[in-house]
């Protein structure tokens, strides 16, 4: 009889494919350069902008901080514009969990790209630090997995949960995608 995987190991099977396709489009921006910065804060920003009105917490769980000010200030340091949406992405209703998944993952990722972001020797780029400093900082990934690992969910509730969190790396692709075309101003 198979072990019955835990809702981490299910959200990280079962959006792989969606994460793998973000991390590509996210990985073209070189965080050491204003150009590559500035990308990645005006994605960041869009996407966040546009799952703040649906981004709550769950039961004891609260919602991560998504530090839009901290963005704003690094885009204002850049000399770069507050992006817009040209059609914004309508998220629904979705679960919490699904959307704490990809956000709170992010902030465990943005280790790796705070080392990379520190690592310049651009001038410019140094004065635009505070979302990856926060972001670094952040402890959202470690509460999810304590709420995670003590979830009880049925499957019907499971099953929102992953298809909340394709939400979210939907919208941070449709983010990338705008930038891709030239879109942002």
């Amino acid at each position: 009889m198979p072990v019955m995987q835990t809702l981490r190991q299910r959200l990280r099977a079962e959006t792989a494919e969606d994460h793998a396709r973000l991390d590509a489009m996210m990985s073209r921006h070189d965080l050491t350069t204003p150009q590559g910065l500035t990308a990645y804060l005006q994605i960041n920003y869009l996407a966040l902008t546009c799952l703040k009105p649906v981004m709550t917490g769950h039961m004891d769980l609260p919602a991560p901080r998504l530090l839009l000010p901290e963005i704003r200030q690094d885009l204002s340091a850049l000399g770069a514009p507050l992006p817009r949406w040209e059609d914004q992405p309508d998220p629904g209703e979705p679960h919490p969990l699904g959307l704490i998944y990809v956000i709170a993952g992010s902030s465990l990722g943005a280790r790796f790209l705070y080392l990379q972001w520190k690592a310049t020797e651009n001038t410019v780029v140094q004065t635009a630090g505070n979302y990856l400093s926060s972001l670094k900082a952040e402890s959202d990934w470690n509460l999810f997995l304590r709420h995670a690992s003590g979830l009880d969910a049925d499957e019907a509730e499971v099953l929102q949960i992953m298809k909340s969190a394709r939400v979210g790396f939907t919208i941070f692709s449709s983010a990338c995608a705008l930038l891709d075309r030239g879109l942002l101003e």
